[in-house]
Protein backbone atom coordinates (compact mmCIF):
# COMPACT_ATOMS: atom_id res chain seq x y z
CA UNK A 1 0.00 0.00 0.00
CA UNK A 2 2.50 2.07 0.97
CA UNK A 3 4.14 2.05 -2.49
CA UNK A 4 1.16 2.52 -4.21
CA UNK A 5 0.77 5.93 -2.01
CA UNK A 6 3.72 6.76 -3.08
CA UNK A 7 3.51 6.43 -6.69
CA UNK A 8 0.17 7.99 -6.73
CA UNK A 9 1.53 11.29 -4.98
CA UNK A 10 4.60 11.60 -7.44
CA UNK A 11 3.21 10.83 -10.60
CA UNK A 12 2.19 14.13 -12.99
CA UNK A 13 -1.54 13.17 -13.08
CA UNK A 14 -2.13 14.34 -9.42
CA UNK A 15 0.47 17.51 -9.32
CA UNK A 16 -0.38 20.58 -11.61
CA UNK A 17 1.31 23.80 -12.58
CA UNK A 18 -0.19 27.10 -10.57
CA UNK A 19 -2.82 28.85 -12.57
CA UNK A 20 -2.38 32.50 -11.24
CA UNK A 21 -5.77 33.46 -12.35
CA UNK A 22 -7.26 31.47 -9.63
CA UNK A 23 -7.47 31.27 -6.15
CA UNK A 24 -5.15 29.25 -3.51
CA UNK A 25 -5.67 26.84 -0.89
CA UNK A 26 -3.42 25.95 1.89
CA UNK A 27 -4.24 22.99 3.76
CA UNK A 28 -2.51 22.52 6.71
CA UNK A 29 -1.96 20.14 9.49
CA UNK A 30 0.17 19.38 12.74
CA UNK A 31 1.04 16.72 14.73
CA UNK A 32 3.39 16.58 18.00
CA UNK A 33 6.13 15.55 15.27
CA UNK A 34 5.74 17.72 12.48
CA UNK A 35 3.75 19.82 10.16
CA UNK A 36 2.01 19.49 6.57
CA UNK A 37 0.45 21.57 4.01
CA UNK A 38 -0.67 21.34 0.08
CA UNK A 39 -0.71 23.87 -1.82
CA UNK A 40 -4.51 23.69 -4.31
CA UNK A 41 -6.87 25.04 -6.45
CA UNK A 42 -9.99 24.42 -7.60
CA UNK A 43 -11.44 25.62 -11.16
CA UNK A 44 -13.65 23.36 -13.54
CA UNK A 45 -15.46 22.08 -10.75
CA UNK A 46 -12.39 19.75 -9.94
CA UNK A 47 -9.48 20.27 -7.39
CA UNK A 48 -5.51 20.31 -8.36
CA UNK A 49 -2.76 19.45 -5.86
CA UNK A 50 0.04 21.77 -7.01
CA UNK A 51 2.97 21.16 -4.81
CA UNK A 52 3.48 19.37 -0.99
CA UNK A 53 5.26 19.90 1.72
CA UNK A 54 6.46 18.61 5.62
CA UNK A 55 9.03 18.92 8.07
CA UNK A 56 9.58 17.47 11.56
CA UNK A 57 9.57 20.08 14.70
CA UNK A 58 12.52 20.59 16.10
CA UNK A 59 12.96 19.36 19.80
CA UNK A 60 11.98 23.27 21.24
CA UNK A 61 8.62 23.62 18.98
CA UNK A 62 7.67 19.86 20.07
CA UNK A 63 6.89 22.02 23.72
CA UNK A 64 4.53 23.72 21.85
CA UNK A 65 0.84 23.77 22.56
CA UNK A 66 -1.58 22.27 20.30
CA UNK A 67 -2.66 25.47 19.21
CA UNK A 68 0.94 27.08 19.01
CA UNK A 69 1.72 24.02 16.37
CA UNK A 70 -1.22 25.04 14.27
CA UNK A 71 -0.45 28.77 14.29
CA UNK A 72 3.33 27.77 13.38
CA UNK A 73 2.22 24.97 10.52
CA UNK A 74 0.64 28.68 9.21
CA UNK A 75 3.30 30.66 9.49
CA UNK A 76 5.67 27.65 8.04
CA UNK A 77 3.37 27.01 5.15
CA UNK A 78 2.89 30.51 4.17
CA UNK A 79 6.93 31.00 3.87
CA UNK A 80 7.43 28.08 1.81
CA UNK A 81 4.81 28.76 -0.53
CA UNK A 82 5.13 32.87 -0.71
CA UNK A 83 6.20 32.88 -3.65
CA UNK A 84 3.09 31.22 -5.34
CA UNK A 85 0.75 32.95 -3.06
CA UNK A 86 2.30 36.29 -2.30
CA UNK A 87 -0.22 39.53 -3.55
CA UNK A 88 -2.86 36.81 -4.03
CA UNK A 89 -6.18 35.68 -2.06
CA UNK A 90 -6.17 32.29 -0.12
CA UNK A 91 -8.06 30.58 1.72
CA UNK A 92 -6.28 28.47 4.54
CA UNK A 93 -8.18 25.31 5.79
CA UNK A 94 -7.28 23.96 8.83
CA UNK A 95 -8.46 21.78 11.79
CA UNK A 96 -7.78 24.36 14.59
CA UNK A 97 -8.81 27.75 15.03
CA UNK A 98 -4.96 29.14 15.31
CA UNK A 99 -5.84 31.76 12.85
CA UNK A 100 -8.84 33.07 14.65
CA UNK A 101 -6.66 32.65 17.73
CA UNK A 102 -3.48 34.66 16.50
CA UNK A 103 -5.85 37.58 15.77
CA UNK A 104 -7.61 37.61 18.98
CA UNK A 105 -5.10 36.29 21.40
CA UNK A 106 -5.06 38.86 24.94
CA UNK A 107 -1.65 37.25 26.09
CA UNK A 108 0.41 37.55 22.70
CA UNK A 109 4.42 36.84 22.95
CA UNK A 110 7.01 38.34 20.92
CA UNK A 111 6.88 35.26 18.60
CA UNK A 112 2.79 35.79 18.39
CA UNK A 113 2.98 39.26 17.80
CA UNK A 114 5.47 38.40 14.45
CA UNK A 115 3.45 35.81 13.77
CA UNK A 116 -0.01 37.92 13.49
CA UNK A 117 1.76 41.04 11.95
CA UNK A 118 3.39 38.54 8.99
CA UNK A 119 0.00 36.80 8.31
CA UNK A 120 -1.45 40.53 8.22
CA UNK A 121 1.15 40.54 5.17
CA UNK A 122 -1.10 37.94 3.32
CA UNK A 123 -4.81 38.27 1.57
CA UNK A 124 -6.30 35.46 3.42
CA UNK A 125 -9.96 34.82 2.47
CA UNK A 126 -11.06 32.97 5.52
CA UNK A 127 -9.94 30.05 7.49
CA UNK A 128 -11.94 27.06 6.87
CA UNK A 129 -12.45 23.99 9.04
Amino acid sequence: KFETLKQKLITSSIKNTPNFHHPFTLEVDACAYGLGAVLTQEYNEEKFVIAYASRTLASAERNYSSTEREALVIIWATKHFRPYIERLEILIRTDCQALQWLKESKDVTETLGRWAMYLATFQIKKNKI
